[in-house]
């Protein structure tokens, strides 16, 4: 049998994509953000994203992300957080309902967990934003706009394709179902296949606006 041309290459550049891919996952499922109000200043929001061991931190007055220096102590896991620059120490530990950070003054100071958002802008109508909240380890997805935040639609799930990790879904009592996927990079999008064929991107929401 003839080998085809360039056979080698693609049996190298498979298991790389393969791996990439698995890495994006993985981090996308354990990629976190906690939120804390009114701690040093009143009106002051205050973030801490967690991906892995990768932690940056930003606030409603100072919105550019700022890159930790992290320290890993096995088997806890992070164990302390630095601003770049600088000397002082915080010691950072995760729980189910949040994050707690110690102070070096001694303060501690609780973060709480947000859930997992996705938004889409202008898509259906201009000026309305349309959210996808995930929780479930990815399995339960609840969808909202900007018109009524406070009237989540949890969809249910008819189908799931674990290969292509994507799950079809549709609105209670409607027959009409929705493809949804994760995009293969590391930013995780949501893309949102209509029954009429056009597709939706909802993009990985980092909360920094519309507090």
């Amino acid at each position: 049998m003839k080998k085809q041309k360039g056979e080698n290459k693609m049996k190298v550049k498979l298991p790389l994509l393969i791996l990439a891919l698995t890495a994006c996952t993985q981090l996308h499922a354990q990629t976190t953000i906690y939120v804390s109000k009114n701690f040093e200043k009143s009106g002051v929001i205050e973030y801490i994203h967690v991906a892995l061991t990768h932690v940056s931190y930003w606030s409603s007055t100072n919105k550019k992300y700022i890159d930790l220096k992290t320290k890993v102590s096995p088997p806890v896991g992070l164990d302390t957080v630095q601003f770049p620059g600088s000397n002082a120490v915080y010691r950072i530990k995760e729980t189910r309902q949040g994050l707690w950070l110690s102070h070096p003054n001694g303060k501690k100071q609780f973060f709480d967990l947000l859930p997992t958002t996705y938004i889409s802008k202008d898509f259906e109508h201009k000026g309305v934003v349309e959210f996808l909240e995930v929780t479930g380890n990815s399995t339960v997805y609840k969808y909202y706009t900007s018109k009524n935040p406070h009237r989540k639609i949890q969809l249910q799930t008819v189908a799931r394709d674990g290969k292509k990790f994507r799950f079809q879904v549709k609105f209670p009592g409607q027959k009409a179902t929705y493809w949804l996927s994760y995009t293969a990079t590391c930013d995780s999008d949501i893309l949102c296949l209509h029954p009429d064929g056009r597709k939706q991107l909802f993009k990985y929401y980092y909360w920094v606006e519309g507090e």
